[in-house]
């Protein structure tokens, strides 16, 4: 696992959520790590906030939940919960597993409230505990590094689009005014020989 300040050991302790506080970018070594869809959850407020933990198949007892993989509006309704946020599902809703699984941090605190609120509603329902709950955007194909080249290109994206909207926004707002108001461009003399060509135009 890389943290967001360095490098941790990369291998996978699921219950060991505590000493990864600081995982960013974090690369599953182990081959039989998935996404436990059978203990999927969601919690709606507006959006549907979709939480999965991560776990080791191979594990048979103290295994630990504190590594989830999250997502929006992506795991079905609250009826029937139906995890695909990062995963790859055939088309017989089987997840087809991936060698070597990868996770991008999410960082959003926004959303993290209601994520912790579904992890509590998995916990309750699946009879499960999650002491230190991390969550990760789940990466099967895409790597961590390429995420953020992504997240940083919409930002310059963003970015320039919101210089060149206030660009145009001031620019509409001068030529408003100039036409409305086009005394203030003018001199006291041209502006009392504007309104007498004005007032000769009245007549």
């Amino acid at each position: 696992m890389y943290d967001l300040v360095g490098e941790a050991p990369p291998r996978f302790e699921a219950t060991q959520g505590k000493r990864f506080q600081d995982a960013g970018k974090v690369y599953f070594e182990d081959g039989n790590i998935r996404v436990d869809r059978s203990r999927a959850m969601s919690f709606k407020n507006h959006d549907t906030f979709c939480v999965a933990p991560i776990v080791d198949v191979n594990c048979k007892e103290n295994c630990g939940y504190d590594f989830w993989a999250v997502g929006l509006n992506c795991c079905g309704t609250d009826d029937q919960v139906d995890f695909r946020c990062g995963v790859k599902v055939n088309e017989h809703g089987e997840v087809q597993p991936h060698h070597l699984p990868k996770g991008l941090r999410y960082i959003d605190n926004h959303d993290k409230p209601f994520f912790r609120l579904a992890v509590a509603e998995a916990e309750g329902v699946h009879g499960i505990k999650s002491k230190h709950p991390l969550f990760f955007e789940y990466l099967e194909k895409k790597t961590p590094d390429a995420r953020v080249v992504e997240f940083a290109r919409a930002g310059y994206i963003n970015l320039l689009a919101s210089v060149f909207a206030v660009f145009f926004v001031n620019f509409a707002s001068m030529v408003v005014l100039a036409k409305a108001i086009p005394e203030l461009s003018l001199s006291q003399e041209e502006q009392e020989l504007l309104r007498a060509e004005m007032e000769e135009g009245y007549r």
